[in-house]
């Protein structure tokens, strides 16, 4: 979604200690120096419209009087509702011992220190019309998926127009420029879905209005008029700008979703003061349904230590914490994240005739139906394939055996602004079996999100309809993620299939070793695992794994059992494990695979 250039330097907030600061609000070291009236002032000058719906000083500073008493009630009701949450016997672990980088992106509580207490969960800007739902929960537009629902706050699609979008003069006003930032954004939302953005002509009424203004904000959805959006110092980095977008677009918090309690933990001894809000989570009323599962990968999602009274310790604990590092990623939207949004605006429907068959969970491009949107590690025309690497050599298909074997690499370089690189390996076992995986070793930059550098392990997550969500590959959502020497090393974990794709990200200099070899399935129970987070590490549930077949990204494969994998990774169809096993394909598309058949595609 945008139009025009694309660069490349994404990274993770740093989160500073909270201190008290004026009015009682908490903010962070770097905090707010202006008065309650500076601050109002900014915030009008900030938040007002360009063109149609434009409001006066005095209207503007009656409504966010109005925002801001609102904020408080629901504060209160955030406290409530955390107080009487469910309370889960989880670890708290300490926070590893971030390295801080030069070009580390401020937090959002740094960057809008000054506009905190007008800011819905700390980056979204309410209309006064809409404080009263606010206060009460009863948000209309806030009904279905992490997306409002109200059709009239949707933007145009490509087929009925366009996004108008202005850039402020201001952008360029401090370094670095922010106009070619907030450009790549759009430019990523652009190509990968149904939408299109073009500067504002004369004519246009509605748009979005992009401001260097004091911090990274946004309204949620279409507005009406010029709609401001804030990407301010300490936000110029395209994974924050695309936040922004997001929200503009209709894209609410990942972990206000009324799921979230089956994934995270909300450590409310760790929230600062008068932050409380910002943790308030949906009710299923107001987001009845999703079409995606919960993302701790999304670029919608909390760092695990947003709005923290103490930066040793976590507000967000994931409950399997192998996905601890993934929330907060600022590297870019997840393949959920602009999933979601093609469902959204109904981009789907662009590809309804097409005959193009995607594998591994991918689905048809909205730009070019013959081709494939594929998740991270699988690429080819229909997701079929390894996926291609990034400035650099790829990794292999390897195959898991009896036998333990070791994979040592490096991704990235030390040198700051040296190109981006990604790799990417496949590591299969044969039929009817899993793998088992070890990491040993990370050295990279430990940063929170793992944005600088992170190896990825996509151990699998359930297929079938989980929570009501249709999950099609094991494959869809983000995976573990490993850039700090203390993120859960030296614990063997087991995969949901034979499969288990690898990723080795380096915007700086990344070495990692895994040890991996073919293991036993193990029974996955949907109700006891995977809605406590997931903790595939956790094997309780050993046994000697039958009726697990290979993955199999094709369609028309005949298993019932929401939580088994009983397909082969390839494009073959109509493999069915029970009719007695026959007739497995093997990763190269090869027939009559047998357990002796070395023929994998090693390298």
């Amino acid at each position: 979604m945008k139009t025009l250039i694309v660069l490349s330097i994404v990274v993770l907030c740093t989160i500073a200690p909270f201190v008290q600061g004026q009015d009682g609000l908490p903010s962070a070291v770097g905090k707010s120096n202006k008065t309650e009236a500076e601050r109002k002032t900014k915030a009008i000058k900030a938040f007002r419209l360009k063109g149609r719906g434009a409001r006066s000083d005095n209207d503007m500073a009656a409504g966010l009087e109005k925002v801001k008493s609102a904020l408080k009630k629901r504060n209160i009701r955030a406290k409530a509702q955390l107080k009487a949450d469910k309370k889960r016997d989880v670890e708290v672990k300490p926070n590893p011992k971030y390295d801080q980088r030069e070009g580390t992106p401020d937090s959002f509580e740094v960057a809008n220190a000054d506009l905190l207490e007008y800011l819905l969960e700390g980056d979204i800007v309410i209309a006064p019309e809409n404080v009263a739902a606010l206060e009460t929960g009863s948000n209309s537009t806030r009904k279905k998926r992490k997306t409002i629902s109200n059709q009239l706050m949707k933007w145009p699609t490509a087929a009925e127009g366009y996004i108008p979008y202005l850039l402020d003069e201001g952008l360029s006003d401090d370094t670095p420029d922010k106009v070619p930032i907030v450009l790549e954004a759009m430019k990523f939302w652009e190509d990968n879905t149904c939408l299109n953005f073009e500067p504002a002509k004369a004519t246009d009424i509605d748009g979005l209005y992009f401001v260097n203004a004091g911090g990274c904000w946004s309204s949620l959805g279409k507005q009406g008029g010029m709609q401001p959006v804030g990407i301010g110092y300490g936000c110029a980095f395209m994974a924050i700008a695309a936040h922004e977008i997001a929200h503009a677009l209709g894209f609410y918090h990942e972990q206000s979703r009324y799921d979230r309690d089956s994934f995270v933990q909300i450590n409310t001894q760790y929230i600062a003061a008068g932050m409380e809000q910002n943790f308030l989570k949906a009710t299923v009323a107001e987001m009845s349904t999703f079409t995606t599962p919960y993302d701790y990968g999304s670029l919608m999602h909390y760092t695990s230590d947003s709005f923290t009274n103490n930066a040793a310790y976590p507000t967000i604990t994931a409950l399997d914490s192998a996905y601890q590092q993934a929330m907060g990623q600022r590297k870019g939207p997840s393949f959920y994240d602009v999933r979601e949004m093609n469902e959204f605006y109904n981009c789907n429907a662009l590809c309804a005739s097409s005959t193009t068959v995607c594998q591994n969970g991918g689905y048809r491009d909205p730009r070019n139906c013959a081709k494939c949107k594929c998740p991270d590690g699988f690429g080819g025309q229909f997701c079929e394939a390894l996926q291609a690497a990034e400035n650099t050599a790829n990794g292999t298909v390897l195959t898991a055996t009896t036998t333990m074997q070791t994979l040592t690499a490096t991704v990235g370089t030390s040198v700051f602004y040296d190109a981006i690189q990604t790799r990417y390996w496949h590591i299969k076992s044969a039929p009817g079996t899993a793998v088992e995986v070890t990491v040993t070793a990370v050295a990279g930059v430990c940063s929170k999100g793992c944005s600088w550098n992170f190896l990825e392990l996509k151990m699998g997550r359930p297929v079938g309809v989980i929570n009501g969500i249709n999950v099609q590959s094991p494959f869809e959502g983000t995976g573990y993620r490993y850039c700090c020497a203390a993120d859960n090393l030296n614990k063997a974990l087991i995969s949901t299939t034979n499969l288990v794709p690898v990723i080795a990200y380096g915007n700086d200099q990344l070495t990692f070793t895994i040890k991996y070899r073919q293991g036993k399935h193990r029974n996955y129970n949907n109700n006891n695992n995977y809605n406590n987070g997931g903790a595939y590490y956790n094997n309780n549930n050993n046994n000697e794994g039958t009726d697990y077949n290979n993955y199999d990204g094709g369609a028309d494969n005949n298993d019932n059992n929401v939580s088994a994998y009983h397909n082969n990774y390839n494009d073959g169809a109509d493999n069915d494990y029970n009719n007695g096993g026959a007739d497995y394909n093997d990763y190269n598309g090869d027939a009559d695979y047998s357990a002796n058949d070395q023929d994998l595609l090693t390298h």
